[in-house]
């Protein structure tokens, strides 16, 4: 990461982040995942790459519901598949 900061802010590095922030909500890191979103959205704003600012499925999770909230949210489903599974 330290190293793609070093490159000039262009599309490449705008993607970059949106896809590294997909990986970390994946890994149910949110902050990570709501940080680099944000970093993401803010070289789309400089590069003026409009539609691309919310394009991220990332986002959208971001705008509804507080990051801990949709991590709680995953545990209780995975329990709740659990408990079915048993029955």
């Amino acid at each position: 990461m330290s190293l793609a900061r070093t490159l000039p802010p262009t599309l490449i590095f705008q993607r970059f982040l949106s896809g590294l922030s997909t990986i970390y909500h994946a890994l149910q890191q949110w902050e990570e995942a709501r940080s680099t979103l944000e970093e993401a959205e803010s070289v789309a704003e400089r590069l003026d790459l409009g539609r691309l600012r919310r394009g991220h499925p990332v986002a959208t999770v971001h705008e509804t519901a507080p990051w801990q909230a949709v991590g709680q949210a995953h545990t209780y489903a995975l329990q709740a598949m659990t408990v079915a599974r048993v029955e």
